[in-house]
């Protein structure tokens, strides 16, 4: 964007930086200086200065953009000229009859002058537009180039005698044609393109250039002037489709704010009356379907010297965005809320703040070498993928493969490994024919994976995997985070293959691990070997034997929801300072027919008070025809060695009593 050095100083008029200093200010504020001209202008000795304006600032696509941030490096005040629009206050009638089919046009501001009198531009607006590269044309259409550059704000004047009924924008069909003002034809491609037409032909290609059939000449007396908005992202691709692009189009592509059309507008309209002595002839026409709001953020004025690591006093981050047009009010004492300008449209979060402030404040004032100090952010990372990456390591530290199957099954063969109360789910369009259920259970890519190796003739396979299973209640169609594990062994494990599952939970943080009975046992499972895996009494999972017919004999599974083992508290850390002694015992547990070593531990604790028992723990176990015998180590605090042994000699007569 380039700006001459005389016309900021009519908008900023209490800068005296010199034009380089401006230059090099804007440079370290974020728009780069590319390129600095001495020139003639207005007869006197000027400076044009051209900045690379990053893409998000469509504000600064003017001269008015590009002072406001002179003004705002300088602390200075920007002075915009008072723009007053005379209107008619007979006039009572609307435009012509306009029409807006596309949801693509954000604002449109039009209206009709009568009796204006074109002609030759002066020397002045011919000299502006030279500067900018553009050619005089007449003084209607030079006023429109002056305000689009001037504001940012692209216009457009039709001839109303040249125009056939009414006025619609809407999409062109493909191979449409238009003769644009330079004489080139343009058929329209395959994609719609936003179109100005009336009942005959295409005035213009919204946003981006006029045609020929409505052209402003000399002789235009009447005219119907209009300025849009409209989505960036249809007028850049429009732009390239017709491999036309203008300074209209530059301009439209981007983020315009809406609400700033208003401005240019009566701008626009009070030159031309001033100039060409016309009159307003109708109200002003005005769509306009989504009001663009302001925004507003709550920022931390802290925020700035904690990022940069240069220290940026509140007053002066206050300061710097009052000068840039926010407004700013106290919410806290170390909180603002600060209103966002319309003209603003790139700034939507805190750390956009941070941005403006640091810029203006000088980005030569960080210093170079210095990391910023963040304060520690929140832990967001859900415990659920924690517990799987822990899960996958132990399994892996074992000697465990990861597999990744496939989240389908072939027909029925949920109906082996189910033992949730849901019903399968049937893919309407399955990928392959031979797959069309989801997966009710790990089980079923785990058992395919295992078949695979043992074609291959391995004989051990310990295998686990983690994914989605799937089903459905009523219409409800649910999903569950799932946890699988598979050994296939050459000899009985199922002690080793539970221990081995006891010990993930207990590493999660578990120790109350219980086991009931299955209600619903898979048609796959040895239905002798078969539990529901409890965990701090909720039910996470199931581990059962496979029958003799899958994979062979000694073939183990288990499963765990990991959506419950996420809502399940792990226990308390132990407390690491050790203030009173610990007295280490141990004690000879033997297991009654049918009683689990889960429940005597249970029994234990509840036995010791929770500020005396450090840990508790079986370190050893024994068959003695077919009888079970734990060694339980226990380690208490806080007691002295006899009080400790009168609790285990009591556990232990408790436990000899129930037995008699």
């Amino acid at each position: 964007m380039k700006a001459i050095y005389s016309e900021i100083k009519k908008l900023v008029p209490g800068l005296s930086a010199k034009p380089q200093e401006v230059g090099r200010a804007l440079t370290m504020a974020g728009l780069m200086l590319d390129g600095f001209e001495q020139i003639t202008y207005d007869g006197k000795t000027d400076w044009l200065l051209s900045f690379e304006v990053r893409q998000n600032r469509a504000d600064c696509f003017s001269v008015v953009g590009i002072a406001r941030e002179v003004a705002a490096c300088f602390g200075l005040k920007l002075v915009l000229p008072k723009v007053a629009v005379k209107k008619n206050s007979l006039t009572s009638k609307m435009p012509i009859k306009i029409a807006v089919q596309s949801g693509d046009v954000k604002r449109i501001l039009a209206l009709e002058i009568d009796d204006s009198k074109n002609g030759e531009s002066p020397a002045w607006l011919k000299e502006f537009l030279k500067v900018y590269g553009l050619n005089s044309k007449n003084l209607l259409v030079d006023l429109s180039n002056y305000v689009m550059i001037y504001t940012g704000y692209p216009s457009h004047l039709i001839d109303l005698e040249k125009v056939k009924g009414s006025i619609v924008w809407t999409r062109a069909y493909a191979k449409e044609k238009i003769m644009t003002l330079d004489g080139t034809i343009i058929v329209l491609p395959e994609d719609d393109v936003l179109a100005i037409k009336d009942e005959e032909s295409i005035l213009a290609l919204a946003g981006i250039v006029g045609g020929k059939s409505a052209e402003i000449s000399l002789q235009t007396s009447k005219l119907f002037v209009e300025m849009a908005v409209y989505g960036g992202a249809v007028i850049r691709k429009n732009s390239r489709d017709v491999k036309v692009i203008t300074e209209a189009s530059l301009r439209l592509e981007k983020d315009l704010d809406p609400e700033g059309a208003a401005g240019a507008f009566d701008l626009l309209v009070s030159l031309i009356l001033e100039s060409c002595f016309g009159k307003i002839a109708t109200q002003v026409f005005e769509y306009y379907p989504k009001v663009a709001l302001g925004k507003k953020i709550d920022f931390d004025l802290s925020l700035p010297g904690v990022i940069s690591g240069v220290e940026v006093p509140a007053f002066e981050a206050v300061k710097i965005l009052k000068n840039l047009g926010f407004s700013v009010r106290q919410k806290n004492k170390k909180t603002v809320v600060v209103s966002i300008p319309a003209f603003r449209t790139d700034i939507s979060l805190p750390e956009d703040l941070v941005e403006e402030v640091l810029r203006i404040n000088g980005y030569d004032k960080i210093p170079a070498g210095l990391a910023p100090v963040f304060e520690t952010a929140d832990e967001i990372t859900p415990r659920r993928i924690k517990l799987v990456k822990k899960m996958k390591e132990i399994l892996s530290q074992n000697g465990a493969d990861e597999i990744l199957s496939l989240p389908l099954t072939e027909k029925n063969e949920n109906a082996k490994a189910n033992y949730l109360e849901w019903e399968t789910i049937v893919a309407e369009n399955a990928i392959n024919e031979l797959y069309p259920e989801l997966r009710q259970s790990l089980a079923s890519g785990l058992i395919r994976q295992a078949v695979e190796f043992q074609k291959k003739n391995v004989t051990i396979i310990d295998l686990f995997e983690n994914g989605k299973i799937f089903g459905r209640r009523g219409d409800r169609y649910l999903e569950q985070e799932s946890f699988g594990a598979l050994l296939v062994a050459n000899k009985p494990a199922l002690s080793f293959f539970k221990a081995r599952i006891e010990t993930v939970l207990r590493l999660l943080g578990i120790s109350e691990i219980d086991y009931a009975e299955a209600a619903k046992k898979p048609e796959l499972c040895n239905p002798n070997s078969c539990w529901i895996i409890k965990a701090k009494g909720k039910s996470c999972g199931i581990v059962y034997k496979l029958k003799r017919g899958f994979l062979g004999g000694n073939t183990y599974f288990a499963e765990l929801d990991v959506n419950v083992l996420e809502g399940i508290k792990p226990d308390a850390a132990p407390v690491v300072e050790i203030s009173d002694k610990l007295v280490v015992l141990d004690m000879n547990i033997q297991t009654r027919v049918g009683e689990r070593i889960e429940s005597v531990i249970n029994e234990i604790k509840a036995k010791v008070s929770p500020k005396n028992l450090w840990s508790l723990a079986v370190i050893d176990k024994f068959v003695e025809n077919e009888v079970a015998k734990h060694t339980v180590r226990i380690t208490y605090t806080g007691l002295s060695d006899p009080e400790a042994k009168k609790i285990n000699a009591r556990i232990l007569n408790d436990r000899q009593s129930k037995k008699s």
